[in-house]
């Protein structure tokens, strides 16, 4: 498949992908109750660290397959890699169900029930991503989806059913039909054979894919806990229906934070085909000012909230401080961490992204014990996030800040925060920060925009 086709496939599949997580996330706490959807959203929220079961196997076999072909696949070592992290996944999640029953915690044996399937089928995303078999990876990711997608519409619109489980059971089933879906490809592809044992240069290859793929889960696990350790602050420490005021507001600004590096990314093979120093400048530019621009969703979110949401109102003050975290998080999701990435710098990364970690978690038990304010933890974990992009800048001259950046974001965080203090209505403030934050970018960055223009001209 041409690069071409596979950025199609890829694209359109993260379309899509969204578009069920916006059903997910919007649909589902319209019909349920909020307690619910907060016992919900923290599944949600364990099921995101479901790396940790592999303990970095999958990104090892990413790293091994890298590159190969199909044709190049040698079918015997596949087949044992294959047979051994099925069976190590089935220890490792069987011990995690155990301890949920012990413990009569929900939760816990539908995160290791679930964690199974996701791992089995990211084992088949990772592979076919490493060996650039983007249609198969695209179309199974598509049918997941979409099968996640008729489960959902088929709970609240046919059965009309309001309870929680059935979405976290609509979850384990997407899940194992993309398990399943992956076999029939292996079957197809590399014609699997039962292999009953693991020879002694196997098991040193297999030592060899933890160690390999160690630092690079070790990394997507702390930068996963850094932008999330507000959220595991809310869900030790309040009750679940306050944690699902907060995972809604979080719910919001995720959706946000997604389009934002979509488009982002979109434009990263044409702006960083070459990772020169200027083409990094230009693509920090329009992602600062994408983050800017989408500081308008708290409007948005705060009209769309009183008209269908109202049981969810106290989420809006939580939401208006999350949203301020967009320039900061965006920035580090699309530069720096792409930039450790493509550079091998992973134990650099797992080390800086380490002393990120303890700051955040630090910062954000520090003003629970103190303040015991969701709305405060929120702006800590803002605060942070700013952190974060301050060490990366200074650690690295990759991501060099001048003034005219720092104004511009300083002066739109400022006039999106006063128009919030000034009493004015909402429709009036959302027209006047759009207005304010759009002349602002052009008036900041007249000759970066001209450029961008110019390479969506030539695209066509």
């Amino acid at each position: 498949m041409t690069p071409i086709k596979n950025i199609f496939f890829s694209v359109f599949t993260n379309i899509w992908i969204l578009a069920v997580n916006v059903g997910l996330n919007f649909i589902a706490p319209y019909f349920i109750s909020v307690e619910d959807f907060g016992l919900f959203r923290k599944f949600m929220l364990y099921i995101s660290f479901t790396g940790i079961m592999h303990l970095g196997f999958i990104d090892g076999i990413y790293l091994f397959f890298a590159g190969k072909g199909l044709i190049n696949i040698e079918r015997s070592i596949f087949n044992k890699y294959r047979l051994f992290f099925i069976v190590f996944q089935l220890v490792i999640c069987f011990c995690f169900f155990i301890v949920g029953i012990i413990l009569n915690n929900p939760i816990l044996y539908y995160f290791a029930v679930a964690a199974l399937f996701i791992n089995v089928y990211n084992y088949g995303n990772y592979f076919y991503q490493s060996i650039n078999e983007f249609k198969i990876f695209s179309l199974v990711n598509f049918l997941v989806n979409l099968i996640l997608g008729l489960c959902i519409f088929f709970i609240f619109f046919v059965l009309k059913l309001k309870d929680y489980h059935y979405l976290i059971y609509s979850i384990i089933l997407s899940y194992f039909f993309g398990s399943v879906l992956y076999e029939f490809f292996y079957h197809k592809h590399i014609k699997l054979e039962e292999e009953r044992s693991l020879d002694l240069s196997i098991k040193v290859q297999i030592k060899n894919m933890f160690f390999l793929g160690g630092f690079i889960l070790m990394g997507n696990l702390l930068f996963l806990y850094v932008i999330n350790s507000d959220k595991w602050i809310v869900n030790f420490f309040f009750p679940t229906k306050m944690f699902a005021y907060y995972a809604f507001s979080g719910s919001i600004v995720g959706i946000v934070i997604s389009l934002i590096t979509s488009v982002s990314m979109a434009l990263y093979p044409t702006l960083v085909a070459a990772y020169t120093l200027k083409n990094i400048s230009y693509l920090k530019i329009i992602t600062l000012i994408f983050s800017v621009l989408g500081l308008m969703t708290y409007f948005i979110a705060f009209i769309f909230i009183h008209l269908f949401f109202k049981k969810y109102v106290d989420s809006i003050e939580i939401l208006r401080y999350m949203v301020l975290g967009l320039p900061a998080i965006s920035l580090i999701a699309v530069i720096c961490v792409n930039y450790y990435k493509i550079n091998s710098l992973g134990k650099r990364y797992v080390l800086d992204l380490l002393v990120v970690a303890l700051i955040s978690i630090s910062l954000n038990i520090m003003v629970f014990y103190i303040f015991r304010s969701m709305v405060l933890i929120s702006l800590a974990s803002v605060v942070s996030l700013y952190f974060a992009l301050w060490y990366f800048s200074r650690k690295n001259d990759f991501l060099n800040f001048t003034i005219q950046d720092i104004v511009y974001c300083g002066v739109n965080l400022v006039v999106f925060l006063l128009l919030l203090s000034s009493g004015m209505n909402i429709y009036l403030s959302f027209t006047a920060y759009m207005f304010s934050s759009l002349s602002l970018s052009f008036i900041f960055y007249r000759v970066e925009l001209g450029y961008f223009f110019n390479k969506i001209k030539l695209k066509k």
